[in-house]
């Protein structure tokens, strides 16, 4: 791992953005790269630190639900306070507040992008260094990798500072800013006086299903505790890259090609798109859903008859329900949405596309290292596991 892994994210989500603009939208050559200036400016740095900072205020706030998450690694279970919604709300209400005063910079939020983009990867490296030091002081101590491989993958699951959730805090603030961005493209449009029902149906509708999505997150909040990602996953600089940065910027290419490019679409070819986003997003949720209410109280689960297989690392195999039939069922759900949203943008440009064909393939990657970990884990339970539900994520092909 390198320096030039370090910002490789940052610039292909910058490369993505060149190769698509309102002159032209291809892939297929080197865009053209701007100045410097373009990239980095006191006053993107300072509306995203203050952004980020302002989410922290809030996140930090005790108003919500507390509960316990699953025992991690350490052998420990901690307590959360489960305001994401909350935090989404003041959030969307401030923005709501500065654009009835006429104080939201819309306009230098969705045309400085590059410099909001390298203004979130220098507040990811902040948080990664003062957690990087929290880890190292940590009890108890998670094993150390060297310096860089701790500082970018992470040394620790659930980095605190004091009772401050530093995972849940970059979490949330990637899914609320990804809605919020969204809403600064909106209200663009609207600001330029168009009828965004007849001009940009499709923009509208992109931006409704990605906003759902986000804040479905943050409305079941708890149940994201007992995912990988919020139980097992480290956090170094990747992962604050990905909800600092990654998240509210990659997950709005979409949304910004629709606003260059918009695609005049009679209201029947959504149809397919709005169905594939509904079933999608019902898979998504249910099975998340079912595997959290397993793992959160399996002596219910059981009372009530929900099908499993015991292994001998006394943690049984969930084979009910949606996972009865597919291993990542979540992944099929995840992955349907992301394909709507590329059909609503059509197929004349493959930027839309670049979305749902990168999830496949880290979908692809993900399962087969999880059914690697597992075999290892479970041994026998996990074949007969695999015997019994054949597929990872799509029925007869994966």
């Amino acid at each position: 791992m390198s320096i030039i892994g370090m910002i490789l994210p940052t610039v292909l989500l910058c490369g993505l953005y060149l190769s698509c603009t309102k002159r032209s939208c291809t892939m297929l050559k080197l865009p053209a790269i701007p100045s410097c200036e373009k990239f980095f400016n006191w006053k993107s740095t300072g509306y995203v630190f203050g952004w980020f900072i302002f989410q922290m205020v809030l996140s930090a706030i005790p108003l919500g639900k507390v509960v316990t998450g699953p025992v991690l690694a350490d052998g420990k279970a901690r307590q959360h306070c489960l305001n994401g919604l909350f935090q989404f709300a003041i959030s969307m209400a401030t923005i709501g507040g500065l654009v009835f005063y006429g104080k939201l910079p819309f306009k230098y939020l969705t045309v400085n992008y590059l410099s909001l983009i390298t203004a979130a990867a220098i507040y990811s490296f902040i948080v990664s260094i003062v957690v990087y030091f929290a880890s190292r002081n940590a009890s108890p101590k998670e094993p150390s990798n060297g310096f860089f491989s701790d500082f970018m993958k992470g040394r620790a699951a659930s980095p605190r500072i004091g009772n401050f959730d530093i995972k849940m805090y970059a979490f949330k603030t990637g899914a609320v800013s990804w809605a919020a961005y969204n809403v600064c493209l909106l209200v663009r449009e609207m600001s330029n006086g168009k009828d965004l029902t007849k001009t940009n149906p499709g923009f509208l509708l992109l931006v409704a299903f990605q906003i759902w999505y986000a804040l479905d997150l943050l409305v079941f909040e708890e149940s994201l505790l007992y995912t990988a990602t919020l139980s097992k996953d480290k956090m170094g600089y990747f992962a604050f890259d990905m909800m600092f940065g990654i998240t509210p910027f990659y997950g709005t290419l979409q949304t910004r090609y629709l606003v260059s490019h918009p695609v005049a679409l009679p209201w029947y070819c959504f149809v397919i798109p709005i169905m594939l986003h509904v079933v999608g997003f019902y898979i998504y949720r249910t099975s998340l859903m079912q595997k959290f209410l397993f793992r959160k109280d399996f002596k219910k689960a059981s009372e009530l008859g929900v099908k499993s297989i015991p292994t001998k690392c006394g943690r049984n195999l969930l084979v009910d329900g949606f996972w009865g039939s597919l291993r990542h069922p979540n992944y099929t759900g995840d992955f349907m949405m992301n394909v709507s949203w590329g059909i609503i943008c059509g197929v004349t440009h493959l930027l839309p596309w670049v979305a749902p064909i990168a999830l496949f393939a880290l979908l692809i990657q993900m399962a087969t290292a999880d059914d690697k970990g597992c075999s290892e884990k479970y041994g026998a339970s996990w074949d007969e596991y695999r015997e019994r539900v054949k597929y990872k994520f799509i029925p007869y092909i994966i």
